[in-house]
Parts: C-alpha cells; structure tokens; sequence
C-alpha cells in the first residue's frame, strides 16, 4: 500500500474529511490498496497527517457507507474484499489466510477506540512480565491475589463507602463464575431460594435455575423492588441492582435501601447487591451502596472491571459477610483460581498506581458526552413511535418502539450500522418493543450520523 498523504486544502476542493475520502478512494480503485488490506487505524493516520481522529472517522464512515471499507470491530478497518482492483491477481492469497480468518472471528460491531489508554495498560503488564516474572511460575490463591484484593479494598472504601476486608474478597473470572461460587456457598448455608428482580438480568436468574434455587420472581417498581414480596419466614437471597436496576434504570431511595437491610436481618436471609456499573452514573449524586449501610453483615456485594476499564478483561469480584466467607474457604483444595494471574497482578498494579481512578474519570466524561449527544440527536430526529428511557447512567439506554413488529428487525438494522443492540423481552408487549442500545460503543464524532441514519430506518420498517 502507497502511504497514504493528503495535502490540507481548505479552499472549495472541499472539507479535510472529503480531501481525506477522496485519496483513500482513489488509492483503492486504482489497486494501491488490495481488497482486504487492513487501514491505518484512526489514530495512527490522524497522527500521520496531523488532522484530528474525528476528520478520519468521517472519512471512514463515508467509505464504509459506499462499500469501499468494512469496519471489523476490535480489529479495524479493511478494504472491502468483494472489490475489483486492477493488480489484484498479482496479490498471493495465501498470504491472508491467516489474517482473514481471524478478521472473520470478529464481531460486526462498532468500538469506540478513545474509550480506554492501553498505553497506560501495556507498560503495567510489562512491567509485571520483566520485573515480577518469577511470580507468574506459580498458581493463583483460590480467593484471588492479595495485591489485587487490598486495591479492590481501598477502592471500595474510596470510592463507594465499602469496608471490606481484603480475606472476604473473592476474585473470579467475570461475574457468571462470581455467581457460581456464590451458589456453592449458598448451598452451604442451606439457602434454596433465590428472589430475583422482575424484570431483571436473565443471565444471572438462569445460571441460579442451573444451579437447582428456586426462583423468586419479585415485581421492580418506580423506587426498586417490591419489599413486601420479598419471600418471609424463611432463609433466602434477594440480587438486586440498586444503583442502576438492569433494564429499568431505576435507582433504588435510601430508604428503601434500609428497609431491605431490615428484611434480611429479620429473616436470615442476605442481599446480593450488584453494583454494576455504579461508577459510571453521569446525573446527580450516587447513593450510598447497600453494603455501606450495612451493620448485621448481611449483604453480598458484587463488583467487576469489564465495563470500567475494557469488556475483555473478566476480572470479577464479591465481597462476602464474614461466615460465608469462612464457608467459601471450605473449597480450598476442591476448586482452581480460573482468573488469570497474569492480568490480577497487572490490575493490582494499575490500581496502585492510580491509573483506575484516572480511567475511571476519563470514562465519566467522555460517556456523558456521548449521552448527551444521543439525546440530542433523537430529539432532533425522533418521530412519535420511538422514546428513551434509562438515561442516566451504564453503557446503554432503552429504547421503546411502538411496533408490533419482530424485535429482530430493528436489532438487524442497528448490527448493519455497526451499532449493538439487545431485545428486552421482560418489558415488552404485544404493540411496543424495547431495544437496549449501547450508545457507549459508538465514537462520539459517529452518535448523530448513525442515530438519524438508524431512526430513518427504524422508521421505514
């Protein structure tokens, strides 16, 4: 491939993006770039050309909209394969064996490349690999590393009001093994009952109906779940969301937070709050967690880094009250730490060196930028079959459709444009559909192209 060059011209031959397009187009007609190739990504040819990473993006979008690029999310983008060059047969394709194949294991969807430094990551797991090597030739404690479980204990003192002892820290490989360890646990106790938000986190529900509790469903109203349903006289487990209730939104007042306190002391039972995402409120002041407020030792509390620092890192973690913890150590011999050392030594790092604050900040406001941005653009282009709701926090928002329409359409054409979105089966009817779309993937220079081009469609079904 020819270095691609623009000369900055902002007379009528057009805007940068246009100068910009045009060249790349040009390159690929006339075989300089060869179907498949992969494109500079959007930062190395804005640092190349001295233009911002916003100017390429348009370029891209624009040659991926004329099927000139296809972007393959987590990879970059390539030219498009199904195009004819000139010099194409003179290319071996033996040679793209390899890479296309791993291309083609890719997702279709948009990734947001500003959204995480791995700069900052890179240097930190270098440094555990040259300086701390000899500590990876040995296999991880089964509760996780006490690096990481002091971090993850000023953390939550920190930042969310959490006294935890790093001993009750239970690091685990993503949260579905959280849960997993948690039902071996609750299983010691004698507990068979499990309450469960309605509507709730499916994932979660199926894997405690897998592991043989009995599922409670319990109605979630304006101010969280319904208190009085929650099961009485026997020893069970209500998982709840109370900072960010999955798909609603709703943030549970703090009076109700005592009042489920109150419920678990009064019947033996725990609460298993899953502050999900808690970080990542953009309006208003967070509320205490549950646990904060905790005096009997009867909440659970679970956490992850997935959605705070980059969705392939499955590094999970739960705090348990003292007893079950002592019961947890019970499996020490039973059961192997899955959780990479590797990455908990490279994350104890990170931590220690205030990177994840940082982060963490970085990711506040750049997803309240790309929220407002959303809602500025569905009010510009919205018609009244298609509301917003769930804006004020986490990766995504829910979209209702009025439609009677299958949900997989509208899911189909937001994948076309790149965008992820999820069907909410729990709170939809016969005549409205609700869509989770995650606006966070998007890059913000993308979220008003993409949000009209996707209503226009909606709208066309």
């Amino acid at each position: 491939m020819k270095q691609i060059v623009m000369e900055k011209n902002n007379s009528s031959d057009g805007f940068l993006y246009e100068q910009l397009y045009l060249n790349i187009k040009k390159q690929i007609m006339e075989g300089d770039m060869y179907p498949g190739e992969k494109c500079p990504s959007l930062r190395s040819l804005a640092e190349n050309l001295s233009i911002s990473v916003t100017t390429v993006m348009q370029a891209y979008n624009q040659l991926t909209a004329e099927g000139y690029i296809k972007n393959k999310p987590g990879s970059g983008y390539y030219v498009e394969s199904s195009l004819n060059s000139s010099n194409n047969d003179s290319v071996s394709k033996e040679l793209f064996i390899d890479t296309e194949e791993f291309v083609n294991n890719k997702s279709d969807f948009i990734v947001d490349e500003e959204a995480f430094d791995f700069n900052r990551w890179k240097k930190c797991a270098a440094k555990i690999y040259t300086e701390y090597s000899e500590s990876l030739l040995s296999g991880s404690d089964l509760k996780g590393e006490l690096l990481l479980r002091n971090e993850i204990a000023k953390y939550l003192f920190r930042s969310r009001g959490v006294s935890a002892d790093p001993n009750n820290i239970i690091i685990a490989a993503g949260t579905q093994q959280s849960i997993l360890h948690l039902s071996r646990v609750l299983k010691k106790t004698g507990i068979k009952l499990i309450a469960m938000e309605t509507p709730g986190y499916s994932p979660v529900k199926a894997m405690f109906t897998d592991a043989q509790f009995n599922v409670a469903e319990i109605p979630v109203t304006e101010s969280g779940i319904s208190i009085n349903m929650l099961p009485s006289n026997i020893s069970s487990a209500a998982y709840v969301n109370p900072s960010n209730q999955f798909p609603t939104g709703v943030v549970m007042p703090a009076a109700k937070r005592n009042e489920i306190l109150k419920w678990a002391e009064d019947n033996n039972s725990f609460i298993i709050e899953d502050d999900y995402n808690s970080e990542l409120r953009y309006f208003g002041k967070p509320l205490p967690t549950i646990k904060s407020l905790d005096t009997k030792d009867r909440v659970i509390y679970l956490g992850s880094f997935s959605s705070t620092l980059f969705s392939a890192i499955k590094i999970s973690y739960m705090v348990l009250p003292e007893d079950l913890s002592k019961i947890f150590d019970e499996f020490r011999g039973q059961y192997s730490q899955t959780c990479s050392k590797a990455e908990q030594l490279t994350l104890a790092y990170y931590m220690s060196m205030n990177y994840y604050y940082t982060a963490i900040r970085k990711k506040r406001a750049l997803y309240t930028k790309k929220l407002k941005a959303l809602k500025d653009a569905f009010d510009k282009y919205k018609y009244d079959g298609i509301e917003l709701i769930n804006t004020n926090s986490g990766l995504f928002v829910t979209i209702r459709i009025n439609s009677d329409r299958d949900a997989s359409e509208y899911i189909e054409v937001a994948k076309r444009l790149g965008v992820y979105a999820t069907y909410i089966e729990e709170i939809s009817n016969p005549t409205q559909i609700c869509i989770s779309m995650y606006y966070s993937y998007i890059p913000l220079g993308s979220i008003e192209l993409i949000t009209n081009i996707l209503i226009n469609k909606w709208r066309s079904l």
